[in-house]
């Protein structure tokens, strides 16, 4: 109020309590009350004021909301620049009608490269590539307060890279002005990482599918379980075997179609070896779709897969991959060069790279290789890879993928198991010293072991045979014998027997067989130990003794026989000549009588010499004989007396053959009789060809003809092309009464006449037929000592250089005499005993043979076809063909095979064969 008085008047404010206990915030204005009519101050009325009230609590409140609010603001908008600044992800406000850039904070500007006066001077179209402007203008046209948006783009940078973000835009509003603020989320390295992931999963499929169409083609079952042991894959030839589903097989299904007494062990080994993660092999009676049991092996291993795509070198594994190599899938798929460096044991490096190079070279389809690693917990480990190569529409490889089997466990016991064979080897190894076949066979018959003196005689080695049914390999049928056999050996422990067999090659052999019983521990048969000896030879050899040894005593006996009938036909022969003379007036009727009997006494005598001539008791008068003047008499005959539809060819040299002893009469009937032979033979046309030429026969000729001897012969060879002479009756030519003529045109001693009188000379006869194309007969009639320069072999015949020979026959004697004869004149020798292993041979060393000495008519691969096959790997291979058939000279052979050798042969004709190539 003193204020009042002083001023008089006066504005003002104050609490005012009310008695209801509330308070209200007032303003007052007061004056002084003037006395009247004076202004002045010593006219103010003491004490009287005029005072106005007003209640003004509302509108201080509002002064002080307002008040508080501004604050407010003032705080928010310093945090918000605070964030807005301090924000570690770009943000940025942009006018939402020009684009244009109104504010960026430091972390926009960090990460895009730009400025902040390059941002203000741009708009946020600048931002992304012009194909999203369109998007971006519409999403800014609908972005409202109520409507944030988040959208997926891509940016500029300064430098030009371009990255992926994540944009969260709202509409905002700034000092009563309309804007956009952005909040980006650079999500490039997220965006990278995904589609690494979805790439990696889709290689997984990829490579599982791969998995999947490897293993339904394998000509084995396959089959996954997960770490309890549940079935979670089964291959399809799992399923077209059992003729389960994936409903019935998968799970622990499969033990469904296993025998029922089989069931309980299997799942026992199984379910403990996978609890234990340890390799497993069961044996068990598996049930095939049509219900019936066949034996399997089960054996199981981890594993796990992987795919390598050769187009981008990427290497992906499953988990179970990682950890067969213990390494963590967490870190990341390796690299090929990774693997092989790091994780490949050095010793297989060089061996696993040749084997990929060739499967990409070659293309081949599928992959199955072992090799070792090191895991950097367990060491050494092995694991075996099964996969298969895809390629492309041209051909070229895109793709390897597969499983990988640790299989440590089962090569330890593969190890173990050698080591043992080896001790078993090692004992073998004097069993394969003996030249007999020694095998042993279970009482089945089943071969166990097969030494290697099995393997020279019937050509079959271990790895063919172990396992195999011996009389079914030997193609000796079960008969009488063998079940005596089998019989007498589990009765008595020991059988002997002799055994027809056949060879590899189809060769029939004669056997001596011997089985001893073997026992286990317990004294239970267990096997049969079987030594077997070639006795074949030694037939022939008996055939041929035992055959000689009959012509000779049937030659005894034809000695006697003629000396009886001489006794008969001589006074019947004497008394035909005679009566004519005694009585000269007979008629006409009895002299032809008288006549017809001493015609049939003189033919009564001709048969009687050729009797004779079987015998070597009854030489006639032998001289020196010249063979060319013989056979040229011979000749004249022939050709006057066969029919003109016969053509005779002769080829007897001009200067004179060597000399023989002998009785020129019997040496004469010798050709006569094969001459005639050869015209029955021909009866409607033909060629008739003679020759004849000096020829020394060495050691080698000797080795392989029994009845040849080292000297000099003079051999004269008779051939036709008739009918020829079948195998079975071959081997009965030379037996006395034996013949093929109809009754009435032959006696049967016309060749035993030949061999007899031939033999009686000292020589011997070879015959080669070949039905329907003719036959040879080959006399040799040994020349006479005296009258001869004898050649002598080591000075004459041409001598090799340490040339290779391969020498191809199947005859083993031929291929040991000829073999014994080359290295004798220095060449080096291959042996093959058919045109398979022939060809087999050249292949590997043809580089190495100078000749090939081949012989025509072989089992399973003939000489013709396997020199084709050789003209193929080398044009220009050298050749000697040989053969026993005549006809077979005559042949057209393969272009650059000029040289053709006549079984048997010197070696002083093969030397020269050789030399002349």
């Amino acid at each position: 109020m003193a204020a009042i008085s002083s001023a008089g008047a006066d504005v003002g404010g104050f609490c005012l309590h009310r008695p209801d206990g509330t308070t209200r915030e007032t303003e007052f204005n007061a004056i002084a009350l003037w006395a009247a009519p004076s202004r002045s101050i010593a006219n103010v009325v003491p004490g009287l004021h005029l005072s106005i009230l007003r209640d003004i609590s509302e509108r201080a409140r509002l002064k002080a909301e307002r008040k508080q609010a501004e604050a407010t603001v003032r705080d928010s908008e310093e945090r918000y620049r605070l964030m807005f600044e301090s924000n570690p992800n770009p943000m940025w406000f942009y006018d939402p009608d020009t684009l244009v850039f109104l504010e960026v904070n430091q972390a926009a500007i960090a990460h895009y490269g730009y400025s902040r006066e390059e941002f203000l001077q741009m708009t946020i179209a600048d931002m992304h590539p012009p194909g999203d402007v369109p998007a971006l203008r519409l999403v800014n046209n609908h972005l409202t307060p109520q409507q944030p948006h988040v959208e997926i783009w891509q940016h500029y940078k300064k430098d030009g890279s371009v990255i992926d973000v994540e944009v969260n835009a709202h509409a905002f509003s700034v000092a009563g002005r309309q804007a956009n603020l952005v909040l980006m989320k650079d999500i490039t390295e997220l965006k990278r990482m995904e589609a690494e992931r979805q790439q990696a999963e889709a290689v997984i499929r990829e490579s599982e599918e791969r998995f999947r169409n490897m293993t339904d083609h394998m000509p084995v079952m396959i089959w996954v379980t997960d770490p309890t042991g549940y079935c979670t894959y089964l291959s399809q030839s799992w399923y077209d075997f059992s003729g389960q589903t994936e409903e019935t097989g998968l799970g622990f299904g499969w033990l469904d179609a296993l025998h029922p007494d089989d069931r309980e062990r299997s799942q026992i080994i199984f379910l403990t070896a996978n609890e234990r993660h340890e390799t497993f092999q069961i044996e068990y009676r598996f049930r095939r779709h049509d219900g019936e049991y066949r034996w399997a092996i089960d054996a199981g291993a981890k594993a796990g897969s992987w795919d390598w795509n050769l187009a981008t070198g990427k290497l992906t594994w499953s988990p179970e991959t990682y950890h067969l190599h213990g390494l963590d899938p967490a870190d990341g798929f390796p690299q090929y060069e990774d693997w092989y460096n790091d994780l490949l044991y050095p010793g297989d490096r060089q061996r696993v790279s040749e084997y990929l190079s060739q499967v990409l070279e070659q293309c081949l389809p599928e992959i199955q290789i072992e090799f070792r690693i090191v895991h950097p917990q367990l060491g050494i480990r092995w694991l075996l890879s099964l996969g298969r190569l895809t390629v492309n529409e041209q051909g070229e490889p895109m793709h390897l993928s597969g499983i990988n089997l640790d299989i440590s466990e089962r090569q330890a016991a593969l190890r173990d198991r050698k080591q043992a064979e080896q001790k078993i080897a090692e004992q073998a190894a004097f069993i394969d010293i003996a030249t007999d076949a020694i095998f042993v066979q279970d009482l089945d018959n089943r071969i166990l072991f097969w030494n290697q003196g099995a393997e020279r005689l019937y050509g079959w080695t271990a790895a063919e045979v172990l396992g195999k049914i011996a009389h079914e390999l030997f193609n000796t049928e079960s008969s009488s014998q063998l079940a005596e056999g089998l019989n007498l050996i589990i009765e008595q422990g020991f059988w002997q027997g002799e055994l027809e067999q056949v060879t590899k090659t189809g060769q029939e052999i004669i056997a001596v067989s011997r089985w001893t019983l073997v026992r286990d521990e317990s004294g239970q048969p267990k096997s049969i130990l079987v030594v077997n000896t070639d006795i074949t030879e030694k037939k022939k050899l008996e055939q041929q003794f035992y055959h000689a040894q009959r012509l000779e005593s049937i030659g005894t006996l034809a000695s006697g026989i003629a000396h009886d009938f001489n006794n008969i036909l001589t006074p019947i022969l004497v008394i035909a000549q005679l009566l004519p003379l005694k009585l000269p007036n007979l008629n006409e009727q009895t002299r032809r009588l008288l006549t017809m009997l001493e015609d049939s006494a003189k033919r009564g005598s001709h048969l009687v010499k050729q009797l004779l001539s079987l015998s070597r008791g009854t030489e006639g008068e032998r001289v020196m004989i010249q063979l060319q003047h013989l056979l040229s008499e011979l000749v004249t005959v022939v050709q006057s007396t066969f029919p003109k539809s016969i053509n005779i060819s002769r080829q007897i040299p001009t200067s004179e053959l060597w000399l023989i002893s002998a009785d020129s009469t019997q040496i004469h009937q010798v050709f006569m009789n094969i001459l005639i032979n050869a015209r029955d033979a021909m009866p409607n046309s033909g060629r008739l060809a003679i020759s004849a030429e000096n020829r020394y026969l060495d050691e080698h000729y000797a080795r392989m003809n029994l009845e040849a001897h080292v000297g000099s012969y003079v051999v004269i060879t008779i051939s036709d092309t008739g009918t020829g002479i079948p195998q079975e009756v071959m081997e009965r030519i030379f037996d006395p009464f034996f013949t093929t003529k109809e009754v009435g045109k032959g006696t049967g001693l016309g060749l035993a006449t030949v061999l007899g009188i031939v033999k009686n000379h000292g020589g011997f006869v070879k015959v080669y037929s070949e039905v329907p194309k003719g036959t040879k007969f080959e006399v040799f009639l040994p020349a006479v000592a005296g009258e001869l320069s004898q050649p002598n072999p080591e000075d004459e015949l041409p001598r090799g250089n340490g040339e290779l020979i391969l020498i191809v026959d199947d005859e083993e004697i031929i291929r040991e005499t000829t073999k014994t004869s080359l290295e004798k004149y220095n060449y080096k020798t291959l042996l093959a005993r058919d045109g398979i292993e022939a060809i087999a041979i050249y292949a590997k060393r043809k580089d190495e043979i100078s000749v090939v000495l081949m012989d025509l008519m072989m089992p399973n691969l003939d000489g013709l076809t396997t020199i084709h096959i050789m003209q193929r790997m080398n044009p220009q291979v050298k050749v000697i063909l040989t053969s026993g058939l005549p006809a077979n000279a005559q042949k057209t052979f393969p272009v650059n095979i000029k040289t053709f050798l006549l079984k048997p042969y010197t070696i002083k004709e093969l030397l020269e064969c050789i030399a002349g190539l």
